[in-house]
Formats: structure tokens, C-alpha cells, sequence
């Protein structure tokens, strides 16, 4: 029997052992596992997150107050799920300022840690502190969640006290759990990895939020470029909860390998931690557990760990790029000041629960502006701007336009000059929210603006002062994250003469017609083009023909997945070898080693409800990654006809001499000076994504 199958059985033996242990304990109460699953209490629970997700925390609680009831008499008042409901509902109080109520809850159990956070909330810093250390140091240091959340407890009572040093120790000791913490866990553990709960309601997200704002209020230069750093950290991290949603093999054969061992470290860090978990349940329901075998496998899991930092050390120093696919170390902010020209400034953007963040660097300087918005607000400012119905002449053919859960039908003039109107005007209240207080600082005369959760949805070319668009001022690119600077600058290319055209696929949407002349437009404008219409126009071409091309343009309908960012994808002719939908975990496995560009043409995202900018982040890096240093986007369903204009101007200009940015920014504007096409649905959505130049 090999090493692999015996260490398999084994963790199968204690897996097994456990559920009888928890049966024979079940039965000797008299309590059956019919009733330990009972489906009531399963369906508050999920009322209970339900309600919570929607802020409505009275119903929340007398819903909660239900379930323990249930528990009581289903399992009784001493069980550990029944206790589980009773902390619950403690922390459910806490959010809702009521303290002496969770306090009394927590006392009766002699929950130190719940007693912690009541201090906490009632704003006495030193007595959380005092009790919050206590608990840090009598748990077991193997149950990480626990750890987790006392250490953000900390940081957050220093911070209270305004004891910033000692704040950001504890924030840093959090995230270093958190990060040692991923690398243990199976794929489906780590999707939403960041926003989980882990104790005392905490969310591990709320260790970078707070070592992010804590090092601002230290106010050092070196704590500003740190900030932007933890900034980029959890933009790294999200990256990777959606990698590990869908396996990816990579662009090419070492690439494949590499990624393969990531996976084979991983699962074996998995299972020597599930292990070392079921022994530790048995020891809490007072089963004996062999002599010395859980220091055996701890001593297993250090050293499994050891050997996987260094394989990710050796992936580093071979490949950077291949290694921000597997691992978060994000660069540092002269390193990102070292990759910036005189004429360029970075815009970086961070959204937490209570502020937005930006930073704005230059080769010689960073600075960093503290916007008094939450995420909640900033989020309704953007449903605000892109929800309503701008024009009536959507790319999409159908003449009623179905989004998730609902139908809306064309509309009258009068209604939609009624909302381009409104579209004006929260443009203008984006400005001042996220631009105005930057904007006096911002020299340069080119801006990579690199935003953060449902900011990537927002066509920054569009925001007005009242008077002037940015792009009026500023000649924009976007980024996923400045981490992706390193990589676009390094694939940054001249040869612009191959152009791969696929238009107009054959799919069940309506045909794109104006996606053809689009297609025949960029047949003339270049020597070497190769051109796919209609049923010609598969994702089989896609995959076989990429390679060769300078410029891949797709002209076609695409998909996006809010809630799994990997599942987006292109729209194309399905053929025997493929399905004809080219999604993002496959785009990471193309080979677009001699891009220049990649443009999105017709992609639309279906707007019921702006989230975050996942899928857009999605598909860049996948594309990026694939080869190519720069993508040209689209942010909603643009008109046919002013599409098909402003492609054909950018092509002239960046063909003529102008970087892509600025070909971009006079096409833009070529377009709205045409008669009929002066409002920003014509020209705003196109972004730049990537390489400027």
C-alpha cells in the first residue's frame, strides 16, 4: 500500500470512528440524528443569514431567539449546537449596539471571548483588551479561526486606544494566520474565503481593513506605501478565491506542471489538517486519541508547509507572473513607482465597509486621500448611474431586453432624456465623491486608474465636473491591480499588422449585423488580417488561430457571471471540438504570446444589479496572463452604429503613431462630437485595460 493510500485510510478510520463516537453519544441522550438534523432549526439558520445579508437585524434576532428555542428542546440547553445558536444570537445583539443583553448571554456561558467583544462595542478599549489577550492566550492555537478573530479583536482595541504600533502587530498576527490558513484548505473551502465569519462574527477581511487604516492613521510615508501594499494584498486574494472556483492548467506545458505540484502541495497540507481536525472533535466529545498523534501530524503539517514555501520561493524567482496565480506578494510601492514614467500617475482605489481609500503615485511621490463614503453608498451611486435605460438602441438585437429577474421593455424619449439626464448628474456626483478630492494633485497628463470592487464598473472617462469630462483632461487606462504593471510593461510589444477577426458568431442570440462591418472595416485597415463571420466564427479558431495574431478582435455577444467570475465568457460558434462558449479559466490556458491587443467589442454586461467588478478583473487577468499586454472593453450594450465608428477611428489612430490610451481618448471624443451621439452611452463604456503605450 503506498504512503498516499495508507495516510487516506487512515483519515477515513478516524473519520468513521468520530460518527460513531457522536452517535453512541447522541443515543445515550436519547436524542436522534433525525432531530440533531432537524429541518426546522436548518431553515432559520438560513433565515437567519438571510435576513442578516439584508441589514434587517430585529427580525434577524427574533428569529434567531426562535431557533434556540427549537435547539432547547430538540437537543437541550447544554449542546453544543444549542450553544452555538445562543452565541449567535449574543453577536446578533452586538451589532445592534444592544451589549448588555449579548453580555448577559456570554456570562452565563463564561464566554470570554464574547465578554471581549461587549467591551469592545461599548468602546472599553483596555478592558477588550485586557480580556481579549486572556483568551488569545488560553486557546488552542491549532483551532485558527479562534486565533483569527482574537487577534482582530486586538488590533481593534489598540486602535481604539490610539496604540497604532501595537494595532498593527495584532493585524499583521491575524493575517499572518489567515495566510498560512489558505494554503490548507480544499478549492471549495476557499471560495468567499475573505468575507467568511470566523469568531466572534469577525470576517477575515476585516484584519486587512483594519492594518490598512490603522498604518494611514500612523501617516509615515513608509506606512502610506505599506497601506497600498495590504490594498493589494486583497486584491491578490481575491484573484485567487476565483482561480480556485475552477482548476486552471496554464498556457503552456511548465506552466501546467507548476501549477499541478501547487495543487498536490495543497491537497497534501488538506489532508494532514482534516486529520489533525477529526482527532481534535474526538478529543472534545472525551474519546481517547492515540498517544503523541496529533504533535505527530502537527510536526507533519510544519513540515508540509516549509516544503510548500519553498516551492512557492522557487516559482518566484522563476516565473512572477505564474506565481501571483498561486501565492499573494504583492510588490511594493517604489518598486510600482519604479515602472511609472514622468508623464504617468497610478490612481489606486481600496472600498472598505465604512471609507474608500485612494492613493496616487508618481515616480517621485505617493499620497493618500480619505473619502468619508461607505461601500454600501458607493454601490448605490453606480446602480444610480448604469441601471437606467440611457438609450433605446441597445447592440443587443431583441426588441425587450430580459435581465435576471425581471423584463424591461423599450421606452419612450421622453423617459430616456428623463435618465440620460440622471446619468449627468450622478456622473457628477462620482466625481466629487471619488475625483474631486484628487484631482487638484494629478499632474501628469496620462492616469492609470486601478479600481477596487464595483468601481471596476465605472466608466471614469465619463465623470464630469459639471463642465468637463475626465477624459477631456486625462488620457485614462485601467488596471486590475497595480500588481499587473510589472507584467504589461514586460509584454509591452510594436508589431500591430496581424488582426484575427471573429464577428457575428452563429449562437442562439439575435446576430450581431453592425459586428460584420466592424469585421470587413478591420479587413482593409490591415495587411495581414484573417477574418471569421457567422458559423465560421468558433471558438475552435479561437483557440488554434490566436497565437499567431498581433490584434484578436471579437466582435461578438458575451456572458457574465457575477457570483462565479471564472464561468464568464465569449460567446462563439460551437463545433464539434468545442462548445462555443470561450470562458475565463480557458482564456488562461491560450497562448497569446505575439498580442498587442485584445479588443471585446460587442461584450455586454448584463446590468440587474451591480455587484463588484470580478468578472471584468476575471477576464483581464486571464487575458493579460495569456500574452497580451493590453485590452480594449466595454462596460454595457453600446450602440451599433457609434460602436462601429469609434473602432474604426481608434484602429487609424493607434495605427498612425498615438499610444492605445490616446487613440482611444480622440476616438471618444470624435464620437461625441457627432450629432446624436454626445451622450456618454456612446462613448464612455470603451475602456483601456492594461499596457497604455
Amino acid at each position: 500500500m503506498s504512503v498516499k493510500s495508507s495516510r487516506r485510510n487512515g483519515v477515513l478510520v478516524c473519520v468513521t470512528l468520530c460518527f460513531l463516537f457522536m452517535l453512541a453519544a447522541l443515543g445515550a441522550t436519547g436524542i436522534s440524528y433525525s432531530q440533531l438534523l432537524d429541518g426546522e432549526a436548518r431553515g432559520l439558520d438560513n433565515k437567519i443569514w438571510g435576513l442578516y445579508l439584508e441589514a434587517r437585524y430585529e427580525e434577524a434576532i427574533a428569529v434567531a431567539k426562535d431557533l434556540l428555542a427549537v435547539r432547547e428542546k430538540t437537543l437541550g440547553k447544554n449542546h453544543p449546537s444549542t450553544n452555538w445558536s445562543r452565541n449567535n444570537l449574543a453577536l446578533l445583539l452586538l451589532d445592534l449596539g444592544k451589549w448588555e443583553e449579548a453580555y448577559d448571554i456570554f456570562s452565563q456561558q463564561n464566554n470570554q471571548s464574547g465578554l471581549s467583544k461587549c467591551h469592545l462595542v461599548k468602546k472599553d478599549h483596555q478592558e477588550a483588551a485586557m480580556l481579549f489577550g486572556l483568551a488569545l492566550e488560553k486557546v488552542n492555537k491549532r483551532a485558527v479561526r479562534s486565533v483569527i478573530g482574537l487577534q482582530i479583536g486586538l488590533g481593534l482595541a489598540y486602535e481604539g486606544m490610539a496604540e497604532y504600533s501595537r494595532s498593527v502587530d495584532h493585524f499583521h498576527g491575524a493575517i499572518e494566520v489567515i495566510e498560512a490558513e489558505w494554503k490548507t484548505l480544499s478549492p471549495e473551502a476557499k471560495k468567499e474565503f475573505l468575507n467568511a465569519k470566523v469568531e466572534l462574527g469577525f470576517s477575515r477581511l476585516e484584519a486587512y481593513e483594519g492594518l490598512a487604516r490603522v498604518l494611514l492613521k500612523l501617516g509615515d510615508g513608509e506606512s502610506i506605501g505599506e497601506a497600498l501594499r495590504v490594498s493589494e494584498r486583497v486584491k491578490s486574494r481575491v484573484l485567487l478565491e476565483m482561480l480556485a472556483t475552477r482548476e486552471v492548467r496554464g498556457k503552456s506545458a511548465e506552466d501546467e506542471a507548476v501549477l499541478r505540484q501547487d495543487r498536490e502541495h495543497q491537497r497534501g497540507l488538506t489532508e494532514v489538517r482534516k486529520q489533525i481536525e477529526v482527532l481534535g472533535e474526538m478529543g472534545q466529545m472525551g474519546q481517547e486519541v492515540p498517544r503523541g498523534e496529533v504533535d505527530r501530524l502537527q510536526s507533519a503539517l510544519e513540515e508540509k508547509e516549509k516544503a510548500y514555501g519553498k516551492f512557492i520561493e522557487e516559482v518566484k524567482q522563476k516565473n512572477s507572473e505564474l506565481s501571483s496565480l498561486i501565492s499573494v506578494d504583492p510588490p511594493s510601492f517604489s518598486e510600482i513607482q519604479s515602472l511609472l514614467e514622468g508623464d504617468v500617475e497610478l490612481l489606486e482605489y481600496y472600498t472598505t465597509n465604512e471609507k474608500i481609500y485612494a492613493w496616487l503615485v508618481s515616480r517621485e511621490d505617493i499620497r493618500v486621500y480619505e473619502i468619508g463614503m461607505s461601500e454600501k453608498e458607493l454601490k448605490d451611486k453606480v446602480d444610480r448611474l448604469l441601471l437606467p435605460n440611457i438609450s433605446n438602441r441597445p447592440r443587443k438585437a431583441e426588441p425587450v431586453i430580459v435581465f435576471v429577474g425581471r423584463e424591461e421593455k423599450e421606452i419612450g424619449e421622453s423617459e430616456r432624456e428623463e435618465n440620460r439626464k440622471r446619468f449627468q448628474s450622478v456622473s457628477k456626483e462620482l466625481y466629487e465623491a471619488v475625483l474631486a478630492p484628487v484631482s487638484m494633485d494629478i499632474k501628469a497628463k496620462n492616469l492609470i486608474v486601478v479600481p477596487h470592487g464595483v468601481l471596476h464598473k465605472v466608466p471614469f472617462g465619463a465623470l464630469t465636473d459639471g463642465s468637463k469630462y475626465l477624459i477631456d483632461r486625462y488620457t485614462i487606462s485601467v488596471l486590475p491591480s497595480a500588481s499587473v504593471l510589472e507584467y504589461v510593461v514586460k509584454k509591452r510589444k510594436e508589431a500591430k499588422e496581424k488582426a484575427l477577426v471573429l464577428a457575428n458568431p452563429k449562437t442562439e442570440h439575435m446576430p450581431l449585423g453592425y459586428a460584420e462591418v466592424e469585421g470587413r472595416m478591420l479587413e482593409s485597415l490591415f495587411s495581414n488580417p484573417e477574418a471569421y463571420y457567422r458559423e465560421k466564427a468558433t471558438e475552435t479558431k479561437a483557440k488554434h488561430r490566436a497565437s499567431d495574431f498581433n490584434v484578436i478582435h471579437f466582435a461578438t455577444h458575451g456572458e457574465f457571471n457575477e457570483r462565479q467570475p471564472m464561468q464568464s465568457g465569449l460567446l462563439l460558434t460551437k463545433d464539434d471540438e468545442n462548445d462555443g462558449y470561450l470562458q475565463v479559466h480557458e482564456v488562461f490556458e491560450m497562448d497569446l504570446k505575439n498580442a498587442n491587443l485584445v479588443t471585446l467589442s460587442a461584450c455586454e454586461t448584463a446590468l440587474s444589479k451591480i455587484q463588484g467588478g470580478d468578472d471584468l478583473v476575471g477576464l483581464s487577468r486571464g487575458f493579460i496572463y495569456a500574452g497580451t499586454p493590453s485590452i480594449l472593453a466595454t462596460l454595457w450594450k453600446v450602440d451599433d452604429s457609434s460602436t462601429s465608428r469609434l473602432m474604426e477611428i481608434f484602429y487609424k489612430n493607434w495605427k498612425s503613431g498615438m499610444s492605445k490610451a490616446e487613440a482611444l481618448r480622440v476616438a471618444q471624443e470624435a464620437v461625441r462630437e457627432m450629432k446624436g451621439y454626445e451622450h456618454p452611452f456612446y462613448w464612455a463604456p470603451f475602456i483601456m485595460i492594461g499596457d497604455w503605450k
